[in-house]
């Protein structure tokens, strides 16, 4: 028997890294669980079974001690949550900036507090006062900018060897963070297709020459039609797509308007096959 981490949970299966290394092992959890009121989670320890008659494949059967739980998402064993807010553009929620803070500290997590667009700040004014309740009460904060990178390498090192969960306002900088992803991609490996329904072509093509995440091997498409999406993929043959946001795609094959419960499940569900179909690396942002 071999212990391993969960490190996926999809249609049954959980996928098992093992502690010892090698290649992930797909293996569906005893009906024991389920008898006893009790689920396997990514981030669990457990101990599993390889199946003889099948490579690659095994049988968790006992899950270790966790250390901390989350419902959203459903995870275990996290050590960390970063809470990220930006300065301005949006102004900070503060009220669901403490929201979070008292939810990690439910949870048993160390939050660190990450504040981003921080070059938006008047110099002579520095951090806003307000900040100083946070590290009064011991919690770590970083001031990030994208013009500084070594704003962002001490919280690398936070989070170094850490288990951790990301939590935030819209509008902290996701959609620029993911363009960078699509940026790095289509740099490194070959074509990246981030499609939009939230922004314009053009809004992100400013947003790329702004941040410099311009490159020959990234496209981008304004679409909100899954179908027209797909169409997009058979044309450029990513290497890696990226769709923002699932509440803004429709898919043609199911009543319901865009961000409606309906809606959502069968454009996720269709991206979800498109990924397993063509091995195809999916980003789906969702709000």
């Amino acid at each position: 028997m071999q212990e391993g981490l969960i490190v996926k949970a999809l249609s049954g299966f959980y996928y098992v890294l093992p502690a010892e290394g090698g290649e992930v092992v797909a293996c569906r959890a005893r009906g024991l669980f389920k008898l006893h009121g009790e689920s396997p989670l990514v981030g669990d320890r457990v101990r599993f079974e390889r199946k003889t008659d099948h490579a690659g494949e095994g049988t968790v059967v006992e899950l270790l001690p966790r250390k901390t739980e989350l419902v959203r998402p459903p995870i275990a064993n996290v050590d960390t949550a970063l809470i990220v807010f930006s300065v301005a553009q949006p102004e900070p929620n503060r009220r669901l900036l403490d929201k979070f803070l008292a939810l990690s500290e439910l949870a048993g997590l160390r939050p660190v507090l990450a504040f981003t667009k921080t070059d938006l700040l008047p110099e002579e004014d520095g951090a806003p006062e307000w900040m100083r309740i946070y590290e009064g009460i011991g919690c770590p904060i970083y001031l990030t900018n994208k013009h500084d990178e070594s704003t962002v390498s001490a919280l690398r090192q936070e989070l170094a060897g850490c288990v951790t969960v990301v939590a935030g306002q819209s509008g902290v900088g996701k959609s620029t963070l993911l363009l960078e992803v699509a940026r790095r991609w289509a740099e490194t490996r070959g074509p990246a297709l981030y499609v939009t329904g939230e922004e314009s072509a053009g809004q992100v093509r400013l947003r790329a020459e702004r941040t410099s995440a311009v490159h020959d091997a990234l496209f981008v498409a304004a679409e909100s039609d899954l179908s027209a999406v797909i169409g997009h993929v058979d044309a450029v043959q990513p290497g890696v797509l990226i769709v923002d946001s699932a509440q803004t795609m429709v898919s043609p094959k199911v009543e319901g308007s865009p961000g409606g419960v309906t809606q959502v499940k069968a454009v996720a569900a269709a991206l979800v096959a498109l990924a397993k179909e063509r091995a195809l690396p999916v980003i789906l942002v969702g709000h």
